[in-house]
């Protein structure tokens, strides 16, 4: 699967500012200014143009490559989670678009929430053997 994004972040208070249209598409000394037109959107036009040089080739190949143009990327990859959990998808490797400056990677972003409860016995510092630290406890939670 090639997986890439369609859907863009919403319009930042400066854009205007800066004089540009962000729903333009305009090209400047040859830059192209426009919400999403750094977000994914290259990435996508070269699955495709791989795709349909695959076509062209007329090469056979031992299983399918399919294009993912999904939405849903900063709602934690809806578009994509769709495919897989609906079953109309699962693919058996995944090239995802973002970018990288030009490195292979093997995994890009993700988040996790956790909450660690450490129990000990508050005291002074001028009397330790009256409570128990648990600063030994949360270096060797932060070290494994």
């Amino acid at each position: 699967m090639l997986n890439g994004h369609l859907d863009t972040e919403p319009v930042a208070p400066d854009y205007r500012t800066q004089g540009i249209d962000p729903f333009s598409g305009e090209v400047r000394d040859g830059w192209l200014f426009g919400l999403g037109s750094v977000n994914m959107k290259s990435a996508l036009a070269a699955f495709l143009g791989a795709l349909d040089a695959l076509r062209r080739s007329g090469d056979g190949l031992c299983g399918e490559v399919v294009a993912a143009c999904v939405a849903g990327e900063i709602q934690g990859g809806l578009g994509s989670r769709l495919l897989l959990e609906s079953g109309l998808m699962r693919p058996d490797m995944v090239i995802v678009g973002e970018e990288t400056d030009l490195a292979v990677v093997t995994g890009h972003a993700g988040c996790i929430n956790a909450s660690i409860t450490l129990e000990g016995r508050p005291t002074h510092m001028n009397w330790p053997e009256k409570g128990r630290s648990v600063v030994g406890a949360l270096q060797t939670v932060l070290a494994s």
